[in-house]
């Protein structure tokens, strides 16, 4: 009889035991929107402080700070190919581990105090659609939400959504993220979009497109005033711009000189955020100067000498007759830390330098900009029309050849969106000799 008691008891500790396991395992899945588990993508390895998740190269990072000023970490943001956010809480302070965390996306403030995750108190993390929980065993210091692309359009507008995380961590101390800068009294999150209400909870924004390369084609015409021939080759320039984590990847080509003089090219970016600038790719460091608020990087000092002219005439690829010859590349790699704000649509200002001496450095010389991106800089046609010194262009852009007026093969120019009527391409440079 004993023994049958002893039995029963023994099995009634097994069965809740495993029913206790069964439901710490269940709450330890990822819940999406409509309730689906995402455990099978997302799930934690017990023990290593890991997630099996492998998120591409950060695209931003931010700030996770603890205690309204202790930085204990940061949460990076990636897209991977099938267009799924990525949220990733790494924690970096000594012997602190994530016991939860709660991560939600929406589009305005209105919108998400509808959907009752804000009240007069601040943003409400239980109510966050992804949230995890871990057991302090697990010693858990990195963890990713993957958010699913279909959650991530739902909220998404002109691409870009405003991202709320927060975490609860073993040290008793409650998480956000949110773009931070150093302070007396620690880290300081007073610069971050603050919710409103009576705690401390902050939010960030992220766009779609911080994730890509972003390419820009630029094409002067170099003489201030008048005298200009208008077939925007005096210097082609195309571009590449990467952000990933702290490290801003640029790179350029000079694709075309149609001008007698000289040029250097040059680019303005905003100083704050900015660690250093490197050469990338075997090429050295370029030189720059600042003016108190940005640092103006000289990328070719001289753009004949990006783009060496050919023993028969002054210009380079141009003259629709002649082979093409091989662009001029400069690859440069600024670190950044957390205070950078990486602006897709306009990351830098671009500039050239002009000598009218015919050699860069030597007399005088003025600037010419990109009249879309800093509303300056035009000249007159003798028939007193006035255009831009410099034109932001389709990266597949095709320049006209050597005299050649733009509007011959765009006879839309300077409308609205010209470059998407290519009337005329026997008008304009072949660069499939350029490939």
């Amino acid at each position: 009889m004993k023994t049958k008691c002893l039995f029963n008891l023994y099995a009634r500790v097994f069965v809740l035991l495993f029913l206790a396991t069964f439901q710490s395992c269940e709450k330890d899945d990822v819940v999406t929107n409509d309730g689906q588990e995402l455990n099978s993508v997302a799930a934690i390895k017990e023990g290593t402080g890991g997630s099996t998740v492998l998120a591409p190269e950060p695209c931003i990072q931010r700030c996770l700070v603890a205690g309204k000023n202790m930085n204990v970490g940061t949460v990076d943001v990636a897209v991977n190919g099938a267009g799924d956010l990525l949220v990733t809480y790494n924690i970096t302070a000594s012997n602190v581990y994530i016991l939860e965390t709660h991560a939600d996306l929406f589009n305005s403030i209105e919108q998400f105090k509808q959907d009752k995750k804000l009240s007069n108190g601040g943003a409400i993390p239980g109510k966050f659609n992804f949230k995890k929980a871990f057991s302090l065993a697990a010693k858990v210091t990195s963890y990713t939400v993957v958010i699913p692309k279909s959650y991530v359009d739902q909220y998404s507008q002109s691409g870009c959504v405003s991202i709320a995380t927060h975490a609860s961590l073993s040290n008793g101390e409650s998480a956000w993220a949110g773009i931070c800068s150093d302070a007396p009294m620690g880290t300081s999150l007073e610069n971050a979009q603050q919710f409103p209400g009576k705690n401390w909870s902050v939010y960030f924004d992220f766009c779609l497109d911080e994730c890509g390369g972003k390419d820009f084609t630029f094409a002067w015409e170099d003489l201030r005033n008048e005298g200009n021939d208008a077939d925007y080759n005096d210097l082609v320039i195309q571009t590449n711009a990467t952000r990933s984590g702290n490290q801003w990847k640029l790179k350029f080509f000079a694709t075309a000189r149609g001008a007698g003089v000289d040029h250097s090219f040059k680019i303005k970016v905003p100083m704050q955020g900015i660690v250093q600038i490197l050469g990338a790719n075997g090429d050295p460091a370029p030189a720059y100067t600042s003016d108190g608020l940005n640092y103006i990087i000289t990328v070719f000092a001289s753009t004949k000498a990006a783009l060496p002219t050919n023993d028969v005439l002054p210009h380079t690829n141009t003259f629709p007759y002649l082979d093409c010859v091989p662009f001029g590349t400069r690859d440069i790699l600024i670190k950044v830390d957390n205070t950078f704000i990486y602006n897709t649509a306009k990351p830098y200002e671009p500039f050239i330098s002009v000598y009218p001496s015919g050699v860069a450095g030597v007399g005088g010389s003025y600037d010419l900009s990109i009249f879309e991106l800093s509303g300056q800089h035009t000249w007159t046609s003798p028939d007193g029309k006035i255009y831009p010194n410099g034109i932001l262009v389709p990266k597949d852009w095709r320049w006209p050849v050597e005299q050649q007026h733009i509007t011959g093969p765009y006879p839309d120019f300077p409308q609205p969106n010209w470059a998407a009527n290519f009337a005329n391409p026997s008008l304009a440079y072949d660069i499939t000799k350029c490939q």
